[in-house]
């Protein structure tokens, strides 16, 4: 191409840029004149080299300022095509969706506020405490979004922990003080309440007080079981003592009683050289056979002290220890006895 043809088509863009709105158009008609087949981009690089330049166009979209407030987009630019009326397509889009949502120019403006309005809708998987209950929520609310469930992000996590703790709907959580004398009930009975936390021990409390009183109470159960048990082995032990005492006493008066009976055989016969058989034919019993030919059995009393061991089924020793605690008890007492007669008589 030589010059005067390139100055021609220079000068020809130059005017078409004063007249005509978009590059597509420039282009066209370039196009058409010449008997060319330029395209937009190479037409726009040529006319910017010489210097010639479409009329600037005010951007139509909107976007939010510092306070808040929807204003018209400030950005202005060279359109490529007439109808071009938008700087960016992300200007273009995210206007599209405001003008959609219900916004226009010198509206408020908050980032992640939902504008659209949806029926009302009842919460049906949130779960609340009806009567002592688990219930469905039944919360109305106006969603923000077509798939919210819950009218609340706390009802969602609540209903969230109480699956997780093993409830399920209809599931009682009434539970009633464990405090035997608790009144702050109506009209003052014990009291109930809903509780959603199990206890391990199976016990629920009012309040704090109320666990408290009853620590008390079975505080000073324990001590009066502890006293009242104590009192039942004291009385026990006294019984038995008792029971020893009057055993003792009676194995020591059937000595004495016996002895009475060994004092007279003893020195009738040389008993201890004759044998059971021909005792038993002078008329004694096989037990006082037994106690005369036991050893030791040389006076009366030792005698009867093995017929009574023999009779009561006790153990010699002891028999022996009886009879001899029971003597010295009585010598004792007559020796108190003397000596108070001695000073009633010369005193």
């Amino acid at each position: 191409m030589s010059r005067e043809k390139s100055a021609e088509i220079d000068a020809y863009i130059g005017e078409r840029c004063k007249t005509v709105s978009s590059w597509n158009e420039v282009t066209a008609q370039v196009n058409e004149e010449f008997q060319l087949n330029w395209t937009v981009g190479s037409v726009q690089r040529r006319a910017n080299k010489a210097g010639h330049h479409l009329p600037d166009r005010h951007c139509i979209g909107l976007m939010p300022d510092r306070n808040g407030i929807l204003v018209q987009c400030p950005e202005v630019f060279a359109p490529v095509k007439a109808d071009k009326e938008y700087h960016s397509t992300a200007c273009y889009n995210w206007t599209f969706q405001r003008l959609a949502l219900g916004y226009r120019k010198g509206d408020p403006y908050r980032k992640g506020a939902h504008t659209k309005q949806h029926p009302p809708k009842i919460c049906k998987e949130g779960w609340t405490i009806r009567d002592g209950l688990i219930a469905v929520c039944g919360e109305p609310f106006t969603r923000g979004r077509t798939d919210k469930k819950y009218h609340s992000t706390e009802c969602l996590f609540r209903t969230r922990r109480w699956r997780e703790l093993g409830y399920h709907l209809k599931d009682s959580v009434r539970q009633e003080c464990a405090y035997r004398n608790c009144r702050k009930g109506e009209g003052g009975a014990r009291g109930t309440f809903d509780r959603i936390h199990r206890s391990k021990s199976g016990l629920y409390w009012r309040d704090a007080r109320c666990k408290a009183a009853e620590t008390r109470a079975q505080r000073a159960d324990k001590i009066a079981a502890k006293l009242a048990e104590a009192a039942h082995i004291r009385a026990e032990a006294e019984r038995i003592i008792a029971e020893q005492q009057s055993r003792k006493v009676q194995i020591a008066d059937a000595v004495d009683r016996a002895i009475p009976r060994f004092v007279k055989l003893m020195p009738l016969l040389p008993l201890r050289r004759k044998t059971s058989k021909e005792l038993l034919a002078l008329g004694l019993s096989s037990n006082e056979v037994d106690a005369i030919h036991m050893p030791g059995s040389r006076t009366a009393k030792v005698a009867a002290r093995w017929f009574i061991s023999l009779e009561w089924g006790v153990p010699f020793d002891t028999v022996a220890q009886y009879h001899k605690e029971s003597s010295k008890g009585e010598q004792g007492n007559l020796k108190t006895f003397l000596s108070s007669s001695q000073q009633t008589m010369f005193g």
